[in-house]
């Protein structure tokens, strides 16, 4: 008969949360900053919201909120994507036991953006867009975020994040993205959707002296490609964008026919003489990676509100912060297969511990509500 294996030990320091209050506090800098960190990462955990959570554990919300109010959504963005560094900080430190492929060779990366839907008052990071609701498209407001992460197989690591304003061009999201990378990775190259087929973001790209593998769009000019690969069999080829243009720019498109009038290729600027179709087409099913990964930060979302972008902003990157120490607690111990709520329950553990919550008083159900006998 097969012997279970026996349990794991989990320390807090692996999954180190007191170190993340501790970066949270020393750059919010109000009065129990680090405090409210750990009630925000309770909040994630039980799906709840920051009021809702200070009815049952007696203590106001009122001055986290009055703060982040008085910051601006740049500075909030910034605070976030120092946590999600120091998490980097603590993979990159089990890296070389646990994860050995993120040290010794070059990982993918991948840009992408996703909504949530917003129900405020308009401004310049809100979005129009269409959305299906039962069987008809109707036009909704939301809030559009990019982010960058590590991606391989069965991993997902999220390095930075950024709200993008309504009118803002993409490059210049892309750029901020890039400036997020830490140094200590060695980069492949950076995958992103057709959203991103666009010169001047593999221009940006470029200059910031990464490769990218990028969907082509097939229209005009791609098309005639494709009719030349179908009769001289060749599927390489330098296509120039913008021709003519201040944002003129040529790259190598690698294309693959797939019978009957079809096919797809993809734009890089990877050395030639190691590509083909194949290999980019492998590397890019990586990126599906990120797709999953914003399904599974809806576990650990906190329910707002809020109409204050700061605060949306800090709420959508502490989710992401969650699914980083999931990561790495699944990297280091790979035998136990870790789950969402076993995760969750983990977190729990430790955060009871290091708050050190007081009991509630008799009869009392929250701060306004009280038993009657």
């Amino acid at each position: 008969m097969r012997q279970p294996l026996p349990p794991s030990d989990v320390n807090h320091k692996c999954v180190g949360l007191k170190s993340l209050s501790r970066v949270f506090n020393a750059y919010f800098q109000f009065s129990r900053a680090g405090w409210y960190f750990l009630l925000l990462i309770w909040c994630a955990l039980e799906k709840t919201s920051m009021e809702d959570l200070s009815e049952k554990l007696f203590f106001s919300s009122d001055q986290l909120f009055v703060f982040l109010g008085r910051m601006s959504i740049e500075e909030i963005t910034c605070g976030v994507n120092l946590l999600l560094y120091h998490s980097f900080k603590l993979l990159w430190k089990r890296a070389v036991q646990y994860c050995p492929d993120i040290v010794d060779s070059p990982v993918l990366l991948a840009i992408d953006t996703t909504d949530k839907r917003y129900y405020g008052v308009d401004n310049e990071y809100v979005h129009r867009t269409l959305k299906m609701e039962g069987r008809k498209k109707k036009r909704v407001s939301v809030l559009r975020y990019a982010s960058i992460s590590i991606v391989a197989k069965n991993f997902k690591f999220t390095l930075g994040v950024t709200p993008k304003k309504r009118d803002e061009p993409l490059d210049r999201v892309v750029e901020r993205l890039l400036k997020l990378v830490p140094e200590e990775l060695s980069v492949f190259a950076v995958l992103m959707d057709k959203g991103f087929y666009l010169s001047s973001v593999m221009k940006t790209v470029d200059k910031q002296g990464y490769k990218y593998i990028i969907p082509v769009k097939q229209y005009g000019s791609m098309s005639l490609l494709y009719r030349l690969l179908e009769l001289t069999g060749v599927s390489h080829w330098k296509y120039t964008m913008r021709g003519g243009e201040s944002l003129e720019y040529t790259y190598d498109v690698y294309l693959e026919d797939l019978g009957i009038e079809a096919y797809c290729g993809f734009a890089t600027n990877l050395p030639v003489t190691r590509m083909s179709f194949t290999i980019l087409a492998e590397a890019y099913t990586n990126r599906w990676n990120i797709e999953n990964g914003y399904k599974e930060t809806k576990e650990y979302t906190i329910k707002t509100n809020s109409r204050n972008h700061g605060y949306r902003t800090l709420v959508f990157g502490l989710s992401h912060l969650i699914l980083n120490l999931h990561g790495i607690m699944k990297k280091t111990h790979q035998k136990a297969k870790i789950t969402v709520n076993q995760m969750k329950n983990m977190l729990k553990q430790f955060l009871e511990r290091i708050l050190q919550l007081p009991k509630r008083p008799d009869n009392m159900i929250s701060k306004h509500l009280k038993v009657a006998w």
